[in-house]
């Protein structure tokens, strides 16, 4: 019990460290921005159902206005997904693009030859 008490009986577990490096977190600096930065994550869920099922502005059906929800059933409707053979979206081709370039971009860093002034745009 004495050693219990004095914490010599306790197991001590270790951590293993993950197998995938987690996502970026960047730290904001103190000052006055009058300019507007974005960071975008395409890869991630959103994105991705995005892709997958065409969803879009131009694809999924849009049901009755505010106004005419009013005056029927306040039922709460889930739109049906686009048909496959549907041409694929405004929305979900634009994420394709910017993920494909991504994907160029990140194998062009990864180059031992590259141009410096290349790496920084």
């Amino acid at each position: 019990d004495e050693d219990i008490e004095s914490g010599r009986g306790k197991s001590t577990k270790t951590r293993k460290k993950a197998a995938y490096a987690g996502g970026l977190v960047l730290d904001p600096k103190v000052g006055f921005y009058d300019k507007f930065i974005l960071l975008l994550d395409f890869n991630s869920l959103y994105p991705s159902i995005i892709q997958e099922f065409n969803i879009c502005f131009t694809t999924v059906e849009r049901g009755a206005t505010n106004a005419q929800k009013k005056s029927e059933e306040d039922d709460d409707e889930i739109p049906e997904l686009p048909d496959p053979s549907l041409e694929m979206g405004i929305l979900p081709k634009e994420i394709r693009k910017l993920v494909e370039r991504r994907r160029q971009v990140k194998q062009l860093m990864k180059q031992a030859d590259i141009n410096p002034d290349l790496y920084l745009q």
